[in-house]
Formats: C-alpha cells, structure tokens, sequence
C-alpha cells in the first residue's frame, strides 16, 4: 500500500544534510496519521570497484569516527553540484587514491536506508587505472592498496569491509563481474591434463582444504563435512560448489564426492621437474642445519609445503618473518599478500605466525615479534 504524505516541514537544515518531519498517514490502520523522521540528502554519492588483472582491487584502509571501526573501502564521496554520478565517481577515485580509472561502467543504482533517508548511491566499475600521482586529499585514508582478489574475498567474508557502500558494492562485482569460478577452472586450452599446481593451489586455497580432508576421509552429506570440516554448512555448500565448478567434486543433491580420479590422473601425467633448491645466496649466511631444511621446502623462492615437524617448521617460519620490518605495523590484507607470494594457503601461515609469536596481532594489525634479524 502507498502512504499518503500530507507535508513536511524542515527541522535542521545545511549544505551536506537536511532533517525533515513529514505528515504521513497509513491506509488501512484506521487511517493512523503521525510525523516521520526523514533525512533528505541534497546530493547522490558515487563508489567505484577498479579491478585490474594483475594489481587486484583499489581499496583503501581508514578509520570511521562515528562508528570508531577500522575497515576496507572503495574511493567513494559526494557529488559535488552540477555533476553527474560518473563525473563524481572518477574524481572521487583520483582525489582519494591518486589513480585515475579508466573506462567507467554502471554496476549498480540504490537507496541505502529507504525507510528513513531519501540517499541514493551510484556504483561503477572501473578496468584498471592510471597512476597520476600521490591523493590530494591525504586525510582520506591511512593507506592505499592494491589487494588481490582472493584477498578481497577473504576480507568481505572475514567483516573487514563495514562501509555498506563498499560491501555492496565488492559483494556485487565479486558474483556478477568477477566470479571466483573463472579463477578455479581448470579447463586447458588444449584440453590436456592440467598441471599438478593449479590443481593443489585449488584444493588449499581459503577453507578448501578441511572440506576436501572431509571427503577423503568419507563424509558425503553437508551436515557430516561441516562437523568434520568445523566450518558452517554455508561455507562448506560454497566450497563444495567451486570443487564442482572445477571437475573435482560432484553431488547428487544430498551426497558429495571427491574425483579421486581426477586427482590421479594430474599426478600420473604431470611432468615432474627436477628438484630446484633455494639459491645458494640465499642461504649462504645460514647455519648449515637450518639451511639443509630450507633447501628442503623451498624451490625458486616458493614454499613447497610445510613442514609437520615442529623444529624445521619454525626454521621456515624464521624465513618467512623476516619479510616483516620490526616496529611496523601491517594491516591483515598486507600480510597475506606477502605470504600469497610464498605459497597459496596464506591463511595457514599466518596462523602459524602469530602462534609460534613470529608475529603479534590485535584488532587485524600485525606487526614483527620474534625471529631473527638480517643485519
């Protein structure tokens, strides 16, 4: 049913807001008429998601005083008068970040708060950008990134984005433009077998590899993965779906299985290279134990895997935490992005990190707390 407004009269009034009392009254409640708080916003704002291949997602990392949170955010801002929302979303991205987008497209119009607030949001995509110079408004953000997508992923899911503009935004361009299924496929031009990595760079990414532990060890239905996984059930139909997009799993609706025999069909055909240690100036000024484990789990500077026991695995651990200058602080999508460029299930070691006091953490700041220090 549509309410019928009778007035409205100003409260407070100024440049960025106004605040009404409008004369409203509800059919069929008896025709119930009473006054209605509404904010009324003299203009839209505008966010942009640049997404380039390579870089990721421009995002930047700042502080909210009204709601006193930390948290990732798109370049977004208000319209200045006379400009269109295009207009305001390419300036808004090259005053906050420094990078002007390029080509701008429409991803999305809405009203955030309708039932109190008359704001409306323009949402666009930008692929790729141009890097002029440094922001000219350098109070915007406490810094600028470029953040992998997976990682992007990892912080809508994890709670790190609470700009509602933002979240919906990312939420959107990550099921309608950038859907994490392209990323998974593991269909080959030539429709040979793919190679064993991207298989195993699957299999662990994010929370993957409980559920594939899962299968493996027999549970087929949602309900028994989620408790042998420890994950929630929408997490594990999730994961369950990027297996199947990928040829890996399959289910008939109540039963999930894990193609084994895809998996051994990678390893029998993979072509297997020779074993490539860790440069040798790389573990040149390493005591000889520690840089017999190196050579060990790491080739052409990626980690192979982890080790299970605990003494070798604080030795990789060593390595890994002197990426970490001391007295700095990184954010949480820094560290994975460091620890992305050693192997793919980032994740796992930066937990091992932070138990074994390698690293420090608090509110997802990390900074260096243990280890030795090159000098």
């Amino acid at each position: 049913m549509r309410w019928t407004v009778h007035g409205e009269r100003t409260v407070y009034d100024s440049e960025w807001v106004r605040l009404a009392l409008v004369d409203v009254e509800i059919p069929g409640e008896g025709g119930r008429r009473f006054e209605h708080h509404v904010l009324r916003m003299p203009q839209p704002a505008s966010g942009v998601v640049v997404h380039e291949a390579e870089r990721g997602v421009l995002l930047l990392w700042r502080h909210r005083f009204v709601t006193d949170t930390w948290g990732w955010e798109i370049p977004a801002g208000r319209a200045e008068a006379g400009e269109t929302p295009r207009q305001a979303a390419a300036r808004e991205v090259l005053e906050e970040t420094g990078w002007r987008p390029k080509r701008l497209r429409e991803l999305a119009t809405y009203h955030p708060n309708n039932g109190i607030s008359d704001m409306t949001f323009h949402l666009f995509m930008a692929a790729g950008a141009t890097l002029v110079g440094p922001p000219t408004d350098a109070s915007e953000s406490e810094r600028i990134e470029w953040v992998p997508l997976p990682i992007v992923r990892d912080l809508v899911r994890g709670g790190e984005v609470r700009d509602g503009l933002s979240l919906t935004a990312l939420s959107m361009a990550l099921l309608f433009e950038l859907p994490e299924q392209e990323e998974d496929s593991l269909v080959t031009a030539d429709d040979t077998t793919p190679d064993a990595a991207s298989v195993l760079a699957l299999l662990v990414a994010g929370d993957r590899l409980p559920v594939v532990a899962a299968l493996v060890l027999g549970a087929q239905t949602i309900g028994d993965i989620s408790a042998r996984a420890q994950l929630p059930a929408r997490d594990v139909l999730r994961v369950l779906t990027r297996l199947e997009s990928a040829g890996l799993a399959s289910g008939d609706g109540a039963h999930w299985t894990l193609h084994v025999d895809v998996l051994r069909e990678v390893v029998t055909w993979h072509r297997w290279s020779p074993v490539q240690h860790a440069a040798s100036d790389e573990i040149a000024d390493e005591p000889p134990a520690h840089a017999a484990v190196l050579r060990a789990f790491f080739r052409d500077g990626r980690l192979v895997r982890v080790p299970a026991q605990r003494t070798k695995r604080l030795v990789v651990l060593d390595k890994l935490a002197r990426d970490f200058e001391p007295g700095v602080r990184y954010p949480e999508v820094e560290v994975n992005h460091k620890l992305l460029a050693y192997h793919p299930d980032y994740a796992a070691l930066r937990r091992y990190l932070v138990e074994e006091d390698f690293l420090a953490r608090e509110n997802g700041v990390y900074w260096r707390a243990g280890g030795s220090v090159e000098l």
